[in-house]
This record gives C-alpha cells, structure tokens and sequence, in this order.
C-alpha cells in the first residue's frame, strides 16, 4: 500500500541521511591499528581516509618527531586541533586521529571507535615501526605506557564502541566497526522516523 511505502521511504532517506553525515573516528595510543583499521574501514565504505598525523606534516612540512623536538608536544596539539576542524567539514569519512586528541571533549564530533591493545602490543608495534618519537625513548617505557593509559582512559572510554586489537585481524576489527557504525546509523534513523 501507498501509505507503507511512504513509511519505508521516509525511513530509509533518514537512515541514509544520518549514515552519510558522519565521521567514523578511530582513537587510541599510538601501536592500536588505527591507520591500517582505518584504510580498510574507509575503503569498505568507499569513503576518504584522513590521517591526522599525515596531514599535520603536510601542514607544517615538518616531520612528526621534528614537530615535537622542536616545537613540543603544545604546538602539535593546536596543529592537531586546527586540521582535525578542516577534516571535519570535510565529505564523511574515517579519521584516525592522535592518541592525545581525545583529551580535548569537544575535539570528536563523530562516531567514535577506541582501539585498545595490550601495553606489550602497542610497544612492540611502535618498536617495530618507523615512529618512535618519545615512546620508545622511554627508559621505562611500560611505566611511561601505563601512566599515558590511565589518564586516557576515561576519555576513551566514553567511545561509541570499543575494540581490542591485540589478537584481532585488521579485517575482522574492520568489520566490527562498519556492522557497529550501520546499526548505530540504522537506530538514529528509527528515533527520528518514530519522533513525533
């Protein structure tokens, strides 16, 4: 009947509407995945991927670790700021943003994902990579860890969702986010068809 279909219709244009308006935010230390979650999260959903760190270089022309010997972590943080604004206006798509940015609560207008992993996991992730600007540079480095971790942690709980990394594939946490994201997007969607 005509009058279902008109219901079908408005649902589905709300459904598509609040799905399309939204970043997906990936936070967490540095080591979680969140570039390599990221890309695949980004191109399932056809979407753009920006990574913040990337673009901040580009910003300033310089590297990260040149950001924070020369600089200090203050200047990284309001570059930081300044681009993520510029993303954010930006066409709907996944960001992988810094590990401090979810200090800043009104930094994250999105649907925002926390990737945990354990703290030998995200060591030996940093260690093995190219970045290892102040982590590693630690002499307790899983001291340094924990102390990062607990004053993050109540900001990064209060994400959309949260997903362990540590012995997860990129693909099967990729798929976590996007099925989390649809039905997040699925029920704001509902409240707004059934709102009178």
């Amino acid at each position: 009947p005509d009058e279902q279909i008109s219901r079908i219709l408005t649902c589905l244009t709300s459904y598509l509407d609040s799905a399309k308006g939204s970043h997906i935010s990936l936070v967490g230390m540095r080591g979680a995945g969140k570039t390599t979650v990221g890309n695949l999260v980004a191109r399932s959903l056809r979407a753009p991927f920006y990574e913040l760190d990337a673009l901040i270089e580009k910003d300033t022309g310089l590297s990260l670790r040149e950001i924070f010997e020369l600089e200090g972590e203050s200047y990284y943080r309001a570059v930081e700021e300044r681009v993520l604004e510029r993303v954010l206006k930006k066409t709907p798509g996944v960001v992988a943003a810094g590990g401090g940015l979810v200090m800043n609560p009104t930094s994250l207008h999105s649907f925002m994902v926390w990737l945990q992993a354990s703290p030998e996991t995200l060591i030996a992730r940093v260690r093995s990579g190219k970045d290892e600007r102040r982590l590693s540079a630690h002499p307790d480095v899983r001291k340094q860890l924990k102390a990062i971790l607990d004053r993050r942690t109540p900001h990064y709980a209060q994400a959309d969702l949260i997903v362990n990394t540590t012995d997860k594939s990129a693909e099967a946490i990729s798929k976590t986010i996007l099925d989390a994201f649809r039905n997040s997007a699925n029920r704001k969607a509902t409240r707004q068809t059934m709102a009178p």
